[in-house]
């Protein structure tokens, strides 16, 4: 995608159109729970209101959102551990309440478990892979985190490597 030739002068509502869905993907990825998706959705638009008129340019606009979004992401999952006495990392909402066929109900088993397995990676690891899920560039997510381009690869490769363990039902 590049750089965005928006500027920070847009209104809010139109970040939130454009980024919505892309951020309420983001918070399924560190949260499980509907009720905690939403605090957590709430919380990242209310950084982004607050952290909008700090944009400079320097990065695309697509960049700034989701660093704020991860940021605030990040924040929240800790506040959350400290707050509860269990996350709840293996309850999913995602769950197909009567499939139609025993295809959808094989893929929806498979994404339910991905999302869990994501949830389970340390931060950095987690924030490196949804990015690049959202289609993100290395150097964009690097932008993000403060990495290399080359330490993001590394990353996402044996983030990559675990998650397929996982999933495949190694652990």
């Amino acid at each position: 995608m590049g750089r965005d030739e928006d500027n920070a002068g847009q209104p809010f509502q139109a970040l939130v159109d454009r980024f919505g869905p892309a951020l309420r993907r983001l918070v399924r990825g560190y949260e499980a729970q509907p009720v905690h998706q939403e605090e957590l959705l709430q919380d990242i638009l209310l950084a982004l209101w607050r952290a909008l008129p700090s944009f400079r340019g320097e990065a695309s606009l697509r960049t700034f959102v989701f660093r704020v979004a991860h940021n605030t992401a990040i924040r929240h999952v800790h506040k959350a551990a400290r707050d509860r006495t269990e996350p709840g990392l293996m309850d999913d909402d995602t769950r197909v309440e009567a499939p139609a066929h025993e295809a959808a109900l094989d893929r929806q088993t498979q994404r339910a478990r991905l999302a869990d397995a994501i949830r389970r990676l340390p931060d950095l690891d987690r924030e490196v892979v949804l990015l690049s899920l959202e289609g993100l560039s290395h150097r964009d997510i690097g932008e993000v985190t403060g990495l290399t381009a080359t330490h993001v690869g590394t990353r996402l490769s044996r983030a990559r490597q675990r998650l397929s363990q996982w999933v495949g039902g190694a652990r």
